[in-house]
């Protein structure tokens, strides 16, 4: 008997179509079905040689996964504590599919989470940079510019509360030369880095911060 097409596999078969007949990107695809690049182009192999209908889902009318095997929602939430932590949860479905070989929707998987109190990382957005404005080269000479600034995180893992890690690594050669945890980004957390610059380093000609208020005496 031939299978129907769902709605959510018709859009996804003239999708595939629309990358076949060069009217998007195979990028784009991705977004639109929120799909790894690897998948649209086994779609597309699909799209070639077979018909329609093989875009119908196999499991389609079975019973969910994860809802007769509990322990598999145990397996994918150790999984993302000690091993994925830092991955969005698009990233974190398509690595379970790829190293673990498990195979979860999207919505089970941002249930599973969200139940947990588990939060998708925001997407890092870089900033559009100004033409009119040249980038700066780097320092030539190790020491003649050290930047620094703190960053919040889970960084003892999930079962820890967040906290700030505050740094400084050198302009010319990227070398990371002093770090110190706090759990607020300090005045106190910058004169720890500041220390071991100088212990190990000595005196840099240029230290950057973008935090100048946490330097700054605020009269009250």
């Amino acid at each position: 008997m031939e299978r129907k097409l769902t709605m959510t596999e018709k859009h996804k078969y003239k999708t595939i179509g629309k990358v076949i007949n060069n009217e998007i990107t195979k990028k784009r695809a991705a977004k639109i079905l929120d799909l790894s690049i690897r998948r649209i182009e086994q779609l597309m192999k699909i799209y070639d040689t077979q018909n329609m209908t093989s875009f119908a889902h196999h499991s389609r009318g079975r019973t969910a996964y994860n809802k007769t095997k509990p322990e598999i929602c145990e397996n994918i939430l150790n999984l993302y504590k000690t091993k994925y932590i830092d991955f969005n949860f698009i990233h974190f479905k398509e690595k379970l599919l790829e190293n673990e070989k498990i195979k979860i929707s999207y919505s089970v998987l941002y249930n599973l989470m969200s139940l947990n109190q588990i939060k998708s990382p925001r997407k890092q957005k870089l900033r559009k940079k100004d033409k009119s404005h040249p980038l700066r080269e780097r320092r030539k000479y190790f020491g003649e510019l050290l930047q620094a600034d703190a960053s919040e995180h889970l960084w003892l893992g999930i079962n820890h509360p967040k906290i700030f890690l505050h740094g400084a690594i050198d302009d010319a050669t990227n070398t990371v030369v002093g770090l110190y945890f706090d759990y607020q980004e300090t005045l106190n957390g910058y004169y720890n880095v500041l220390y071991q610059i100088l212990k190990n380093y000595g005196i840099t000609m240029t230290f950057y911060t973008d935090k100048q208020t946490i330097f700054t005496y605020q009269k009250k």
